[in-house]
């Protein structure tokens, strides 16, 4: 009897110890072998694109140089040229952004070019020097102002190059009135005058997952524009793409568009001046302007064909993107 019992108490001995082991085994969690990397702070963001132009006496070493902002100023500006007179400067080419870009700079008229502009003569110097009286034959002569201008775009535009992000470059330009120019000159002008224009686009310089030639099919064929009247000239001048820097608000007369254009205004507005009622652009038969991301005279859009609207056309065609 005894080894009964005492078989009896060890098994009940054995129940009670299952169920305690379970009982600590409900309240555990088993451990596994793990790790964990977290990359933080990953980063998406746009670069800047940021180009400013400014100028100095030409006289002077370019490295020593008091510049001054060309937007702000005017590069050439004299009224009392004659035969010999040199009026020589540096430009100023500078990378304000985070992006590389390739660039051109273009000497471009503000509407027609007077008979003054033959005996003007253009020098440049790539990258710029010193200017004297003396030195003036050792800078590239490239042409008359009127030549320069008529071939807008081609290889008399006076500069052109890559410039990385936070670089500057500087070059040299002058004019000099023919000392041969007779009396048939006096009392001339070029017309309304020229600008000197500085353009650039996207550089294939910054490397993506590949390789840096993401961006390789841009190209410098776009002009700047930031007032109506930089627009008549652009349109005058038959830019095939035109940019709006910033809003247009001094409409104040009919433009005509007779060749296929586009004009983008990157969310811009174009508006009348006021006083102004006239009808804004005129496209001739058969021609195209393709006007995109801007606003037009308040969001009035719609008034395409009929005179007096915001756009008229006769025969030719306006696409709104």
């Amino acid at each position: 009897m005894a080894k009964k019992k005492s078989l009896k108490t060890a098994l009940i001995m054995a129940i009670l110890s299952i169920t305690v082991c379970i009982s600590m085994f409900a309240g555990t969690t088993f451990a596994w072998f793990t790790d964990s990397v977290t990359s933080s702070g990953n980063i998406i963001a746009s670069g800047k694109l940021d180009v400013s132009m400014s100028w100095a006496s030409g006289k002077a070493d370019p490295d020593s140089a008091t510049w001054n902002d060309a937007s702000q100023t005017k590069i050439f500006n004299y009224d009392k040229w004659e035969p010999g007179y040199i009026d020589a400067k540096h430009i100023e080419i500078s990378n304000d952004g985070t992006l590389a870009f390739k660039y051109k700079v273009d000497i471009v008229p503000n509407g027609e070019i007077g008979k003054l502009a033959d005996v003007i003569d253009v020098y440049y110097a790539d990258p710029a020097k010193a200017v004297t009286r003396e030195n003036i034959e050792s800078l590239d002569n490239i042409g008359t102002l009127s030549s320069v201008i008529a071939n807008i775009g081609s290889e008399f535009s006076t500069a052109s190059g890559n410039l990385p992000a936070g670089e500057k470059h500087v070059i040299t330009l002058a004019l000099r009135m023919k000392p041969t120019a007779g009396n048939e000159y006096q009392n001339l002008s070029v017309g309304n005058g020229f600008s000197v224009r500085l353009t650039a686009t996207q550089l294939a310089y910054e490397e993506d997952s590949f390789d840096n030639q993401y961006d390789a099919g841009a190209e410098l064929d776009f002009v700047m524009v930031s007032n109506a009247n930089e627009l008549k000239t652009a349109l005058a001048n038959k830019e095939e793409n035109i940019i709006l820097s910033k809003n247009i608000t001094d409409f104040a007369e009919t433009l005509t568009v007779d060749y296929n254009a586009n004009i983008n205004g990157g969310g811009s507005t174009i508006s009348r001046a006021a006083g102004f009622t006239g009808t804004m652009i005129n496209v001739a038969n058969d021609k195209t302007l393709t006007v995109e991301s801007v606003t037009l005279d308040g969001g009035r859009n719609e008034g395409v064909t009929a005179t007096g609207n915001l756009i008229f056309t006769t025969n030719g065609h306006i696409v709104l993107g």
